[in-house]
């Protein structure tokens, strides 16, 4: 996520599946988050904001959509839930670039984060995504388990964009000139 104007930030929204969950109740039950200037893993990268113990697990709710693969479109034992994060209080970053590392659990099963999809690609243009490999210790990039194409995960920041957290953003926020 590159920042070009500052901004506050009050919850991230992230997107998860729990196969044969249902879709009546969310499973989930956790949800943690790190906010870190810097590519995590990298020698110079640092945790501005969270940790990875505190439930930062807000309202939780399903999309009215399913993870299913191209040749199983009508596959719905992968209900995907909305996760909020919610940042107390909220948090004020300045111009930069940052990344975010989250984990989310249910009561059986830890959550399966979703990829952005692009139609007839194996991974979203420019996919930098990574992951903890907690058996070696290490980060490494996220790829898709057929093609090893690098991934990409959805998500959403909420709060205000500006120096002093103005308003909500709105088209050319930035007060650029481009459409």
């Amino acid at each position: 996520v590159t920042d070009p104007a500052g901004w506050t930030v009050s919850s991230v929204v992230f997107y998860a599946f729990q196969t044969n969950s249902g879709t009546a109740a969310s499973p989930f039950t956790h949800l943690n988050l790190r906010i870190w200037s810097g590519r995590p893993g990298d020698a110079t990268s640092t945790i501005v904001f969270g940790d990875t113990t505190t439930n930062r697990l807000g309202p939780t709710t399903w999309t009215g959509a399913y993870r299913a693969a191209d040749t199983e479109p009508g596959n719905t034992t992968r209900p995907i839930f909305a996760n909020e994060a919610v940042v107390v209080p909220a948090l004020h970053l300045a111009t930069g670039t940052y990344w975010l590392d989250w984990q989310a659990s249910s009561l059986t099963w830890q959550a399966l984060g979703i990829p952005v999809t692009v139609e007839g690609q194996p991974g979203a243009p420019n996919a930098n995504a990574r992951r903890f490999e907690a058996a070696v210790g290490q980060w490494s990039t996220l790829r898709e388990g057929g093609t090893f194409a690098p991934q990409e995960l959805a998500f959403i920041v909420r709060g205000t964009v500006g120096s002093g957290g103005g308003s909500t953003c709105y088209a050319n926020c930035d007060a650029s000139t481009i459409i």
